[in-house]
């Protein structure tokens, strides 16, 4: 994958990629061309909350960039920078949510969860994170459209004023627009997804056939075949809007070499067919058969963090996730469990809560899989509500760790 994007080195980049494909790394490697690219420039990585920042896309970045020769404090600091290197042309008011570089370029955290946080702005070039999470009217309202200015230092350079967007295959109907990139592809008569799950359907029939070795050689003979089919390549029409853009699909597989076929048969023994095929493979599933109840996430579900914890979280000491980060939990008032004890492959519980006569919460779901037990469970759910106050269950005695066994 990595591979791909630096030979071609598009301006608009999206990348639909499965778990183990190295997306992080891809993100890190984009920041580093940013940054020689645009001395005192700006950019902006985008996710749905400032939480997920901090706990999903802030950690393995700074990793890629130590690395690869980049140190923190000696070639960048998080938040605001020594009074000797150079700052940004869009000097921020605040820096507490940036990266600066020794060079001057700075990369805005930004989320959606603040309202106006990206306004205001001009950048240089958008970064985002599993960008299936984010709200499109937002995202292109807020931060695509603070993409601008800065022609007179950088206009010149073909990133300029371009993106990258990374992401696991979408599922819901409110994230398809995401796929709407690779439209160009079939408007130049090539069906991409055509191609593209057939290899899936491939990757699936190798790992079902483990223990014939025959069969699975044949199923080798196919897939490199079908390999050669999938074919990504810069948008070449006629459309201003997508000049520049490249669109590309990778799995598991690419990555291969690195996370090894271990990882992948044990990830198919954990999980159902339909995840394997959606987080592993990432195939392109349109209609699930028997499905469960429709969730739409815009009406049926909700993020709501403690804004007032959650701000004075340094991002060079990222504390453990715990209730703490909540902002619909009651910390004075019982927690209600629901156990589902399953059978031998997963055992959960969910958690909720009692607002008022009016309002129910459904706070929390939490599972562990074989070979874990309803124990482990039990640790997780006394790990996170460690700081919950009220420890009493509905009989009034206190539920301790210790309880646990």
């Amino acid at each position: 994958m990595q591979l791909v994007h630096a030979t071609l080195q598009p301006k608009k980049l999206v990348c639909v990629a499965s778990r183990a494909t190295g997306k992080s790394n891809d993100k890190g490697m984009r920041q580093i061309t940013y940054q020689k690219a645009f001395p005192r420039g700006t950019g902006v990585m985008a996710g749905a909350t400032y939480a997920q920042l901090l706990t999903i896309t802030l950690t393995p970045l700074l990793g890629f960039l130590e690395k690869n020769g980049y140190y923190r404090d000696e070639h960048y600091v998080l938040g605001t920078p020594p009074e000797d290197w150079p700052n940004p042309y869009e000097l921020p008011a605040d820096f507490s949510r940036a990266i600066s570089f020794k060079n001057g370029y700075l990369l805005h955290l930004s989320s959606q969860d603040r309202v106006g946080g990206n306004r205001g702005r001009n950048v240089d070039v958008v970064s985002a994170d599993e960008v299936l999470t984010l709200n499109k009217q937002k995202f292109e309202d807020e931060t695509l459209a603070s993409n601008r200015g800065n022609l007179k230092y950088f206009g010149n350079h073909h990133l300029h004023h371009g993106f990258d967007l990374h992401t696991s295959m979408p599922v819901g109907s409110e994230s398809q627009w995401i796929l709407d990139y690779a439209k160009y592809y079939l408007e130049d008569g090539y069906d991409i997804w055509h191609f593209w799950n057939r290899l899936c359907h491939l990757y699936l029939e190798f790992i079902r056939n483990d223990g014939d070795a025959k069969l699975q050689r044949d199923i080798l003979e196919e897939i490199k075949i079908a390999r050669k089919d999938i074919n990504f390549y810069v948008y070449r029409g006629k459309d201003k809007k997508r000049q520049g853009l490249l669109f590309t699909l990778f799995n598991v597989f690419d990555n291969i070499q690195n996370v090894g076929i271990d990882y992948v048969m044990m990830m198919y023994s954990q999980m159902t067919e339909l995840s394997f095929r959606l987080e592993i493979l990432n195939e392109r599933i349109l209609q699930v058969l028997d499905g469960f109840y429709k969730i739409n996430t815009a009406i049926h579900t909700y993020a709501k963090y403690n804004d007032s914890f959650v701000d004075k979280i340094s991002i060079d000491a990222i504390p453990m996730r715990s209730s703490l980060w909540d902002g619909d939990v009651n910390e004075l008032k019982a927690l209600d469990l629901s156990i589902d004890y399953g059978d031998a492959n997963i055992t959960a519980l969910s958690v909720s809560q009692e607002v008022n006569s009016m309002e129910y919460r459904y706070l929390k779901s939490m599972y562990v899989k074989h070979p874990k037990t309803l124990e482990d469970v039990l640790k997780d759910f006394c790990d996170y509500y460690a700081f919950h106050k009220n420890k009493k269950s509905i009989t009034g005695t206190m539920l301790q760790q210790s309880d646990v066994t």
